[in-house]
């Protein structure tokens, strides 16, 4: 911030620093709900980032590779902060871990659940 001054017919300028620390992301636990799901059964989790300065990015990866574009695999921010995920009707393929990865300019973080699918018999 600068601030102009006069005093005493002399002409100052005066410059204020203002510093900011900078707040990572820290992500509550994941989860599914339940440890082991069945086919077709409908999987949800939530990504939010509890503290951290906005703006903030949100992404899921599975098995490290981005799930953004995967076709029965939905994911939706929940305002700044959070990023949801939805397999509407699971299979044996969703098996594996997801991981939720929060990222703004002072770091980033993530946390990972695993996905266990029971198949069905025929």
């Amino acid at each position: 911030m600068v601030e102009q001054k006069v005093t005493k017919g002399v002409f100052r300028r005066l410059m204020t620093l203002c510093l900011f620390n900078l707040e990572p992301p820290d992500l509550m636990p994941l989860s599914l709900g339940r440890d082991i799901l069945n086919e077709n059964d409908i999987a949800q989790a939530s990504c939010i980032a509890a503290k951290g300065d906005e703006p903030m990015t949100i992404t899921w990866t599975f098995h490290g590779s981005s799930i953004s574009s995967d076709p029965g695999i939905l994911t939706t921010p929940i305002g700044g902060r959070g990023s949801n995920l939805i397999i509407m009707r699971v299979d044996s393929r969703h098996s594996g871990q997801y991981t939720c990865t929060a990222t703004n300019e002072a770091g980033s973080r993530s946390a990972s659940v695993k996905l266990t699918v029971n198949g069905m018999c025929i």
